[in-house]
């Protein structure tokens, strides 16, 4: 059975209110799933539903002032695997990515077609080591002292700041991804701080004056507003499609 996916038409994010009053009208959406939906409902609003469950929410939400489309599952983009980089230098004449190895990628600007970034909530497997001094009874050399080791294993949540980079170079799209502890920020130079936190969000910065013709993500605004905290993704997923729906996007403004 072929799957279809709610998306919005414009960037305005609904509100959770005008979200919950929508989805009341469904009667086979139970509460858990619309609490989710409500929580996550920005630009793929729900994905994955039959034809006409799609076709009844689509023209719920348009009664709600939320403009939408249906599409086929099968027609949204495809995300690729995302490389790891540890390093980016914006420049003003081009943006240069640095693959695993070090090697530099230079890019023009007008090559970034979707950035996005945000606070993305996960989870790490966090080594945690103790160390305890025991007495050890050694026969006839009597009692020594030791100190033991224990190594054990502990997953932990964790909210990162994260960057996503598209570009379509030679025609082919490359995605890379950044994460704010683990980059080196070496071009910022006489801007470089001690908090990398600090110095992510100065890229941001320079990544938003040089990209012009690029889309950015909600997440990657509210990075930059300083005016209030910016709200986390509750999962990668959620993060990525929000990125999927940008993609879905791209076409229709001629980039």
């Amino acid at each position: 059975m072929e799957l279809f996916s709610v998306l919005q038409t414009t960037d305005e994010r609904p509100s959770r209110e005008t979200l919950r009053q929508a989805f009341r009208a469904l009667s086979w959406l139970v509460d858990v799933d619309a609490d989710t939906l409500v929580r996550t409902g920005y630009g793929i609003v729900a994905e994955n539903l039959p034809f006409d469950r799609a076709t009844e929410l689509g023209a719920v939400l348009a009664r709600n002032g939320i403009p939408n489309q249906v599409v086929p599952r099968k027609q949204l983009p495809a995300l690729g695997v995302a490389v790891q980089t540890r390093r980016l230098d914006c420049m003003d004449e081009h943006l240069v990515v640095y693959d695993p190895l070090g090697r530099p990628l230079p890019a023009d600007w007008a090559s970034l077609k979707v950035v996005a970034a945000g606070v993305v909530t996960g989870s790490e497997t966090k080594r945690i080591v103790t160390e305890k001094r025991v007495r050890r009874i050694q026969g006839y050399r009597g009692v020594r002292q030791e100190t033991r080791r224990d190594v054990k294993y502990k997953q932990e949540q964790v909210n990162i700041m994260q960057l996503e980079l598209f570009l379509f170079l030679d025609g082919q799209p490359r995605r890379y991804r950044v994460r704010h502890d683990k980059c080196h920020y070496h071009y910022l130079r006489g801007r470089l701080g001690l908090q990398p936190e600090n110095n992510f969000l100065s890229m941001l910065g320079d990544i938003k004056a040089r990209a012009v013709s690029a889309m950015f993500n909600l997440g990657f605004d509210q990075l930059l507003d300083s005016a209030s905290p910016p709200a986390a993704y509750p999962n990668a997923r959620a993060f990525e499609e929000e990125i999927k729906w940008l993609l879905w996007r791209q076409p229709r403004t001629g980039g």
